[in-house]
C-alpha cells in the first residue's frame, strides 16, 4: 500500500461545497450568523433573543428598544459589514421582530 499526502480537512470540505451552490449558501448564512456580535456589537448582540435568516432576510429579536434604536441607527453598516464578512450580498434587509 501506498501512502500518500495528507489532506487537510477544510481543502476537502472547500471542494465538496465548491461544487454545490446551496451548500456554498447555508454555509455563508451560518458565517453570518456566527459573525453576528462582531458586526452588530455588543450592545446589540447581548439584546438579541433570536436571529435567522430566510429569503435573503435577516429576522432580529431585540429584548431591548434601546438597542433597537441603535440597530436602526447603525442597519446600513451592519448589513454591509455582514455581507462583506459572507463574500457576496447575501443579505438585503433586516426585519425586526
Amino acid at each position: 500500500m501506498q501512502r500518500r499526502k495528507p489532506t487537510l480537512i477544510g481543502d476537502i470540505l472547500k471542494k465538496a461545497v465548491g461544487n454545490n451552490d446551496i451548500l456554498t449558501k447555508g454555509m455563508q448564512e451560518a458565517g453570518i450568523v456566527d459573525s453576528w456580535r462582531e458586526v452588530a456589537g455588543d450592545h446589540i448582540a447581548n439584546a438579541t433573543e433570536s436571529l435567522y435568516i430566510r429569503n435573503q432576510k435577516l429576522y432580529v429579536e431585540l429584548s431591548s428598544q434601546v438597542a433597537k434604536h441603535e440597530f436602526y441607527n447603525n442597519r446600513l453598516s451592519i448589513i454591509n459589514g455582514l455581507n462583506r464578512i459572507a463574500g457576496r450580498r447575501i443579505i438585503h434587509f433586516i426585519q425586526i421582530v
